[in-house]
């Protein structure tokens, strides 16, 4: 939900002959941003959203990492699946590399 005390009146911008905007200095400051870097474009409504991708990222990553630990799930139990996850994907994607070798059922 958003909070009434969290949006804040930035600027008004023009539009240039291509449709760019410049956004403003400290904002780009503030979320690291550099030239080049990616910005995911929402519309609400009649409205636009801006969202660095690098913020974007970080919530991603956060609720990731807060339903994994919901989950019981620790980093060191991650890692040590992945060998046999990355099997099992390599054998269901790609199962002509694996006809030679037994399969689970036949073992």
């Amino acid at each position: 939900m958003i909070h009434a005390d969290s949006i804040n009146y930035v600027m008004t911008a023009l539009l240039g002959e291509q449709g760019q905007m410049i956004l403003p200095e400290e904002f780009r400051e503030s979320q690291q941003l550099e030239p080049g870097d990616p910005i995911t474009v929402l519309q609400f409504g009649n409205q636009l959203i801006l969202i660095p991708e690098k913020a974007l990222f970080g919530e991603l990553s956060n609720s990731f990492a807060a339903k994994l630990e919901q989950a019981g799930i620790t980093e060191e139990s991650l890692q040590e699946s992945l060998p046999q996850t990355r099997l099992e994907v390599a054998k269901e994607h790609y199962p002509e590399l694996f006809s030679d070798q037994p399969t689970e059922e036949a073992k």
